[in-house]
Order: structure tokens, then C-alpha cells, then sequence
């Protein structure tokens, strides 16, 4: 678990860190978060996912407790004072402790939280080299899904659902177009040409995703944002996730139907070791 972890200004030991009863954070979700991935002691794209969550503050009108400089500033320190060489960097920004009642507070105070887990991505990608399988569900959540809020509960109970399910994650899908699951952006190969649904307010923008996409484009390789649908997807020759925590996971199955050989494909592999290749080179 996290031995240090950032609270409002302070570096605690983790089982000391807290915040107040009535953070709105935590009675309202009125709060924004992001996750970069720490490999091999290198952070992963720290600078998008910084400028991201400032653009998710902004849309729910959040004032940032700090600039982006001196976030990363603190960032490097918790990373540095927890001694992980690999895991999940943590950032959420609340609205602050204030009496619960719906309207926003007068000049709040907003909170930030920062915290470092160990995981392993590499190894997970390793663990899960032959493919993982997916189940589809209508979309539910809350009509904003491309800002990173911590309103996640459609999320979880999705989540949870594949898993009791026996598969790795949920494919939602909206107006009859395949959007995303519920902890990574969704990618179809069809032939040649890799797709993944295109940037709106029906996907989080996934900053895994887009550098996937530019490695992909410098590799020669056609990549097409489009909606397609879960018939499409049937049809596809492979299929992929994307996320801080999975750099191009395998999907060998979506609900009852095996997705071209049923084995991780050519195009998958590709991309995946480009990015692990790209993080070498930072």
C-alpha cells in the first residue's frame, strides 16, 4: 500500500492521512481525478494527464489548489519519498469541507490528495499475454463520462458484474455504438485499420489511447476513429483495451462470440510493444 501520502500541503504517513467529514469529495463526488503510471521509475505522460485534469476542474467550474508545475513538483516527491519503482500515481482535487448543502461554497477551498500504490503493469501484461474476455451492457451513467470526475459508482457495479461473470471488464455501449469499458478506452481491428470510438462526451479521451494512437501513426499503421457497433465488433480480426493500466490487453472474446483466432493478434502486439518501448525511451 501507499507508505506516504500527500494531504492539503502535508506529506503523512498513509494510516494518518484524512480528510474532513464533510468534504464534498466525498458526500457530493464533487471532485476530479487522475492516474499515471509509474514504470520502472519513470512517470508515464505526466504533462496530458496533468493539462486533463485542469480541463475536468474547469468543467465542473473547480478551482485548482495549484499550478501544474508545482503539482508535478509534489508528484515526484511523493514518488520519491514512497521508493516504488513501479505502481499508480493518484491525484483527486475536491471542492473541500464545507456544510452539505447542493449549492457550491463562497470562495471554497478546494483539497488534494495525492497517493502512490505498487502494481506492476508490465507483469500484468505478461499475466494476461493469451487475452482477457469482455461482456457488453447499455450505458447507464451520467451523460458527461469524458470528464474524469470520481462518479464512478455505474462504473464499479459494471466492473463487478463482468467479474462475477467471469470476465475482465464491461463494453458499454450507447445509442447502439460501442463507446468504452468501464476502466479503458475499446479498440476493433477490422483487416488493416485499427478503430477505436472517437473523442465526444460518450468516452473519456484516454491519454494511453491518444499516445497509442500517434506511436501507431509513426509506425505506418491506419488508425480510424469511428463509432462502430457490437455487430462490427463481432466481425473484428482483434481487439485491445487501454488504459495507465493496460498498454494494449488482448480481448480474445466479447460475450459469447471469439474474436478473430481467439489469440492475441499482430496489430495488438504491435502497439503494445511500442508503448513499452516509448515508456523505455523517457
Amino acid at each position: 500500500m501507499t507508505r506516504i501520502a500527500y494531504v492539503n500541503g502535508r506529506f503523512k504517513p498513509f494510516h494518518e492521512a484524512a480528510v474532513h467529514v464533510e468534504e464534498r469529495g466525498f458526500q457530493f463526488a464533487d471532485s476530479v481525478y487522475e492516474v499515471i503510471a509509474l514504470v520502472k521509475g519513470k512517470l508515464v505522460d505526466t504533462e496530458p494527464h496533468l493539462n486533463r485534469l485542469v480541463d475536468s476542474a474547469k468543467e465542473i467550474r473547480l478551482p485548482m489548489p495549484c499550478s501544474p508545475i508545482i503539482l508535478e513538483q509534489h508528484i515526484h516527491e511523493l514518488v520519491r519519498l514512497n521508493r516504488y519503482q513501479s505502481g499508480m500515481v493518484y491525484i483527486q482535487v475536491s471542492r473541500g469541507a464545507a456544510p452539505r448543502i447542493h449549492p457550491f461554497p463562497k470562495n471554497p477551498t478546494p483539497s488534494l490528495v495525492i497517493t502512490v500504490r505498487p502494481t506492476n503493469q508490465l507483469a500484468f501484461l505478461e499475466a494476461n499475454k493469451n487475452g482477457v474476455t469482455v461482456i457488453t451492457k447499455e450505458d447507464t451513467r451520467w451523460a458527461r463520462p469524458d470528464i474524469k470526475t470520481v462518479n464512478l459508482l455505474a462504473n464499479i457495479l459494471e466492473k463487478d458484474n463482468a467479474l462475477q461473470q467471469g470476465a475482465y471488464e464491461t463494453v458499454f455501449i450507447k445509442n447502439g455504438y460501442v463507446t468504452e469499458a468501464t476502466t479503458a478506452n475499446f479498440w476493433c481491428v477490422f483487416g488493416k485499420t485499427v478503430c477505436t470510438h472517437p473523442k465526444s462526451q460518450h468516452i473519456l479521451n484516454g491519454i494511453t489511447k491518444q499516445r497509442m494512437q500517434a506511436l501507431g501513426k509513426d509506425m505506418g499503421i491506419t488508425i480510424e476513429e469511428r463509432p462502430f457497433t457490437l455487430e462490427e465488433a463481432y466481425t473484428a480480426d482483434e481487439a485491445f483495451l487501454t488504459s495507465s493500466n493496460a498498454f494494449g490487453l488482448p480481448v480474445i472474446q466479447i460475450n459469447d462470440h471469439k474474436i478473430g483466432t481467439g489469440t492475441s493478434g499482430r496489430f495488438t502486439l504491435a502497439l503494445q510493444k511500442a508503448f513499452i518501448e516509448y515508456i523505455q525511451g523517457l
